[in-house]
Parts: C-alpha cells; structure tokens; sequence
C-alpha cells in the first residue's frame, strides 16, 4: 500500500523488486499484474489517474510499459502534491484576507498601540 512509504519511487521500487526476486525464482509476474498490483495500492488521489491508465492498458495488455507507468506516477505525485501546497497556501492566506493582522497575539483587526 502507497501510504506506507515515503514516495511513490519507494513504493515501486518494492513492487519492481519483488517481481525481480519471483523471476530469479523462476516464477515470472505478468506485466498486467504488476501494473495492477502499483495502481491498486494508490491513495484515492491517484483515481482519476489509476482509472485512465487502467482504461489505456486493458487496449493492450501485451505491451504495457511498467517504467512508463511508474514515470507517469511520479510525475502525477508532484502534480498533486503541487496542488495541495498550491491550496494549503490559499487557506493560509484567505483567512485574513485584507484585515490587519496582529503578530504578536495573532489575532485579526488588532493594532497595538506604540505609546
């Protein structure tokens, strides 16, 4: 399951290792099912992700590509990670909107006085 490693680098490389390790045992894993296995183990955040890719792999289950998939999810995962950041730092920041905000007792509309 993705959300037991720290990337999704980590978590396919565990996949991809374990299906090299049954191949040196002589039992290979079927691509299908390699790819099946990454993209059942993803966060809900990955499902529109894991439904189209599901949906271009079942065209062509001979000729999946495993690294292209990987990349694909790697550049997916800074996609979304980019998103939340991008409104992380929305909420952070909507808050307070134009009111003036006090540092010293973070509070909102608070002016302290100097004298």
């Amino acid at each position: 399951n993705y959300s037991s490693y720290k990337s999704i680098n980590e978590y396919t490389n565990v996949i991809q290792s374990s299906a090299i390790y049954l191949k040196q045992l002589d039992y290979k894993i079927p691509k299908p099912v390699i790819a099946s296995l990454i993209l059942k183990g993803l966060l809900s955040s990955f499902d529109a992700f894991s439904s189209r890719k599901y949906e271009k792999i079942s065209g062509n289950l001979k000729n999946i590509n495993i690294n292209g998939l990987i990349n694909d999810l790697i550049s997916e995962e800074a996609r979304i990670s980019a998103n939340v950041n991008l409104n992380t730092n929305k909420v952070s920041k909507g808050g307070r909107g134009n009111r003036k905000y006090c540092n010293k007792y973070r509070i909102t509309e608070h002016i302290e006085s100097t004298y």
